[in-house]
Parts: structure tokens; sequence; C-alpha cells
């Protein structure tokens, strides 16, 4: 049977129980001749509320526990290897609009106890005797596909139960909170627009019968069909129940619930700051494939706030940035910066410092969102940020990591001049002296600054900086031949497109 989160909520008969005692206890010493009885109703209490914590509520009564006056509940769904991501939908949605009439559904054993490390936050362990929790699913997968339809089977539940469920993905970030903003009173669903279909990652059913029968079909037909997801499922059989007018559906705004492609490719943001959505409710940041991918286009968007390891607040961690200043062109362009990426990589490898990415010219890419105001492109562009993560996770920071509230100041007012090392490449390309930078000289500048000039440099005599700046890394560094990590930067970069597909 499902049960809720042994380490969130509580049984209320048991919370009536624990007060009766304290009643009855208290009433017992005024009476009691015992001088020890003050320490044994204190052991008492606490052994009681001990027991109490780990009794398991019922889904009906988490449900219960957690609807609002209306009986309106968010639900979302989460196994284990999405528990970041759900953690940021909590921080950015739930907590910021005071929103309390939300659980977490638990698809797997460990999924409610990885966010109660992080809490905690009430989730509700439900069981889907999930075996590949701790696995990411991209979209499209098998594991993905199956994982779906666990949504409709919580909302169905949800729906017989007579409450009112709003559907969340976790790749969902609030502007407003929703429940203000739906705009049909009596529709069975409202469902948002992915392009050319509903997108059950965001939608509100009314526990009407028309809803109830649409996730029973729909789940008959997932169940039937492993080649399909739950969005195809509900999608068919809601196009049907339209047709025979047995539903009442509307779809919401796509400039007010915009998926992935209408707020990122439509009006072309790629940076924190490229554009605003002053009518937006909500993100849903989809049409990106990998939960790597989302995390990592959230965090250049300003849009994610998990700290974990002191992601953003470590003071004490080092950093290294550079420009891509020259465009070389559209058939040159792509691969001087790679060789930049992968100088900057191997000196934050050989000086510990961990590469703040710098923007990267657009050529080649073929969606909307490379024509942004500032030309300017992400690393997701060019390289498949699930692959980059396996090797270099923690070895990098998204490029608008220094804007970040919860970086310190400490570490923000303490960056470098802008340094330029010196080198035949820069002098070919005419580039000047940085203004109110400096320009260092190694002994080689035709092959390049070598190991014992940069720990000389940047280890010694500039480095108490916390960050350093340099104005571009063409043909700075003299190639390593450290073959191990050499092979391990090519390995990290594997080619895609912005989508990740």
């Amino acid at each position: 049977m499902p049960h809720l989160h042994a380490s969130h909520f509580r049984n209320a008969w048991q919370q009536i129980q624990f007060s009766k005692m304290v009643r009855i206890l208290s009433s017992l010493r005024k009476v009691s001749k015992f001088v020890v009885f003050s320490a044994a109703l204190v052991s008492i209490l606490l052994l009681t509320r001990s027991s109490m914590r780990y009794k398991p509520l019922t889904f009906q009564e988490a449900v219960l526990k957690y609807s609002d006056q209306e009986n309106r509940i968010f639900l979302a769904t989460v196994d284990s290897s999405y528990v970041e991501m759900a953690f940021n939908l909590y921080l950015t949605s739930f907590l910021p609009f005071n929103i309390s009439n939300f659980l977490f559904m638990g698809a797997d054993s460990k999924a409610c106890q990885m966010l109660d490390d992080n809490g905690p936050i009430q989730c509700f362990s439900y069981d889907f005797n999930e075996t590949e929790g701790n696995i990411s699913s991209s979209y499209g997968s098998p594991g993905f596909r199956r994982k779906t339809h666990y949504k409709t089977q919580v909302i169905l539940d949800a729906l017989r139960l007579g409450h009112t469920v709003v559907i969340v993905d976790l790749d969902i970030v609030f502007f407003r909170n929703p429940l203000e903003h739906f705009p049909c009173g009596h529709c069975d669903i409202q469902i948002q627009s992915d392009v050319s279909e509903g997108n059950t990652g965001f939608y509100m059913a009314r526990p009407t019968n028309a809803s109830i029968r649409l996730h029973e079909k729909a789940l008959e037909l997932g169940g039937n069909n492993s080649g399909i997801s739950n969005q195809k499922a509900i999608d068919r059989t809601m196009e049907s129940m339209i047709r025979r007018k047995t539903i009442n559906q509307t779809t919401l705004n796509a400039g007010k619930f915009p998926c992935g492609f209408t707020y990122f490719e439509k009006k072309k943001i790629m940076f924190l700051g490229d554009g605003t959505c002053k009518d937006c409710v909500l993100l849903h940041n989809n049409w990106i494939v990998s939960q790597e991918a989302k995390i990592y286009r959230f965090k250049e968007n300003g849009m994610w706030q998990v700290d974990s390891e002191g992601y953003y607040s470590d003071p004490t961690r080092k950093y290294l940035t550079y420009d891509n200043p020259i465009d070389f062109g559209r058939n040159l362009t792509l691969g001087r910066e790679t060789e930049a990426l992968k100088t900057a990589l191997y000196m934050g490898h050989l000086l510990n410092r961990t590469l703040i990415l710098p923007t990267f010219h657009c050529h080649g890419c073929k969606y909307e969102a490379c024509r942004n105001k500032k030309k300017a492109c992400a690393l997701n562009t060019f390289y498949k940020i699930a692959v980059f993560d396996k090797y270099f996770k923690d070895g990098y920071r998204e490029h608008v990591f220094l804007s970040h509230p919860k970086v310190p100041e400490s570490v923000k007012n303490r960056q470098s001049p802008t340094f330029l090392i010196a080198s035949e490449e820069s002098v070919a390309l005419k580039i000047e002296d940085p203004v109110e930078g400096k320009t260092l000289v190694p002994k080689n500048t035709k092959k390049g600054a070598t190991e014992s000039e940069l720990i000389s440099w940047f280890r010694g005599t500039y480095g108490d900086h916390s960050v350093l700046r340099f104005h571009s890394l063409y043909g700075a560094v003299f190639p390593s031949d450290n073959t191990e990590f050499l092979k391990k930067i090519k390995s990290a970069l594997k080619v895609t497109d912005y989508r990740q597909y």
C-alpha cells in the first residue's frame, strides 16, 4: 500500500491520543506522591511522540491533509534521480509564493528520504515498485514513457477522492501562483499547450465524471501500449472525448503558460537578461533533452536555487574565466573556441580552479534562441551537457554564475584585473593590451605559457584572487602532455545541437 514518508507527517488520530495522554498524566501529577513522576512523564511523552512519528498516513489522509480549503492540491511525481529538480521546484515555486497545498509523490523507496535530507519537504511514498528510480530517464526512452504514467495514476486517485488536481512537472518554475490564473471555472481540464498538443506536464483536472473517465481510459491505453507516454495517452483520449462532446477542455494561453519552445526559442532567450515575460505565470523547461541540460539551462537563466555542497555559496572556492571576443567566421569559429575551452579546462585542472564558462558565437545553430540580441550562445548549443557533466560536473559553472545572489560578495569582489597571456597568435590577431589589465609574457611566445609559468603566476603572484579573468585564450598556453587529462577532455565534448537530440 502507498504510504506517507514517516519523517514528515503524523496520523491525526495519534495526535488526538497524544493530547489526551498529556492531559491525563498532567492531572495525575497533582495527586502523585512519587518524586520521579516528572521524569517519567517526560519519558512517556517522548516515547509516545516517537512512536507516533513513524506511523504512515494513507494516500487519502495525505491528500486531505495538504489540500487547501477548496480541495485543490498540486501534485508532482519524483524518483530518486530527480530529487534535485524537485527541490528546485520547491525553492523557486512553492516556497516564494507561500504555496502549502502541494505534495511530492515518491516513485521509488528513496525519493522521499532524499527530499527529507534537503528539507524536510512533504512527500508521499507511492508504491510504484519502480526499480530504475536512480536512473535519469531521458525524453523518449522506455523508462521515461513508463514513469510518465505514474502521473496519470496519482491524478486519478486524487480525483476519485473528490480533489481538484494541478499536476506539475519538476522542470517548471512559477512566476506567480497558478491557482489565481486558471481562466475556466467550469472546465474539466485546463492544460498547457505544447505547440501541437496538450502538455501533461502542467494541467488542472477537476473531480468530474469526465475527468475521471479521461484518466481511466488514458491509463488503460498506456498500459496496453508501452510505446506511448502519458501525454500521448491523455491527448488521444481527450481528442476522442472532445469529438464526442463528453468533456469540457480548454488549452491555457501559451503566452502566459509557455513551454520551453515558446519561452526560450520564440522569445530568443539564451541567458539571464536576454528577455522578460511580464505576463508569464510559469515556465516549463521542456523541448530540450536530458535532466542535465534542463538544469544547465535553468542555471544560465538564473532559475536554479539548489546550493548543494556550496555550489554557489562556497566562499573558499576559486575560479577562472575568459572571453571569446573574436568572430573567426562560420567555418573556423567553433574550432577556435573549442580549443580555447580545452585550454581553460586544463588551466582549471592545473590551478585547482573552477571554470566559469564564456559565451560562444552561434554559427551553425538553426534554433531561434541562438538569434538573441547579444548573438551569444551557451555550451549546450554545441555540446551534450549530459556527457560533459559525466567528466566535469564539478569543474565548471554557468556563464552567469557571478550574478547569482547566493555567490558570496567576498568572491565577487576579489576578481583579478583582466590578464592577457601574450603570444604570437595574440599579436597576429592584433589583440591589444587590456585596459586596466595586465599582459603576461611567457618565455616562448610562439608556443605559449608553460605549466611552470602558469603555476608561478596564478598560484603565486596572482593566486589570492577568487576569480582570475582572462581576455582570451587563443594560443596562450603550451599544449599539455598530460595524455590522460586530454583524453578526458576529448571524451567530454560530444557534439550535438541546442535541443540536445
